[in-house]
């Protein structure tokens, strides 16, 4: 059964880490963008790894918000430890959010969104 939003994000990663997302997007986005949180917490939208090609003052905008924000999740949350095969690293936390965070970004906007096929090359393979 395909998830929604939050709830993939608190199964995988725990509810401490979403509700503190939440609450930095509440306390540091504008409002056009927070009446959004509505729709990332039921959207089945997943968009990982974060490589996408924007105009440069769209990019700017998008990291003048997403910055602080994780910023802000660093000083309450801090760091957090590796787990010894866990699939899901605590540590990378700010990555997580940072792809929850693109996605209400972009659906926020209104951009047009084009998929491609992630190529991983291997040294070994």
């Amino acid at each position: 059964m395909l998830q929604l939003g939050g709830e993939q994000f608190r199964e995988g990663h725990g509810a401490p880490l979403w509700d503190a997302f939440v609450r930095a997007v509440e306390a540091t986005a504008p409002a056009w963008l927070r009446a959004y949180l509505p729709w990332l917490e039921l959207s089945q939208e997943a968009r990982f790894y974060p490589v996408f090609i924007l105009r440069w003052d769209e990019f700017d905008r998008f990291c003048g918000l997403l910055f602080p924000l994780l910023l802000r999740l660093r000083a309450e949350i801090g760091e957090l430890p590796q787990v010894a095969g866990q699939r899901f690293q605590p540590n990378r936390y700010p990555a997580y959010m940072a792809e929850r965070f693109m996605m209400l970004y972009f659906h926020a906007r209104g951009l047009r969104i084009q998929g491609a096929q992630l190529l991983a090359l291997e040294a070994d393979a």
